[in-house]
């Protein structure tokens, strides 16, 4: 059996990771470092995750300024 080889850009959280993430750090205000140890991702990839910001308050819920 061959391995299959995948290129380009393949997201280590997928859009629900991205949305629990950015719910729990709205929520609980944990640290990146500690939702990134929880989903074995980097630091970095948290932070940039929660981007999405701005969605739930698209979307009619409260969300506090950064």
């Amino acid at each position: 059996m061959s391995k299959r080889i995948f290129t380009g850009f393949q997201p280590r959280l997928v859009f629900v990771d991205r949305v629990v993430v950015t719910l729990v750090v709205l929520r609980f205000q944990l640290p990146h470092a500690a939702l990134a140890e929880l989903h074995r991702v980097d630091r970095s990839t948290v932070t940039r995750a929660i981007r999405i910001r701005p969605l739930p308050a698209t979307r009619g819920f409260a969300v506090p300024s950064p």
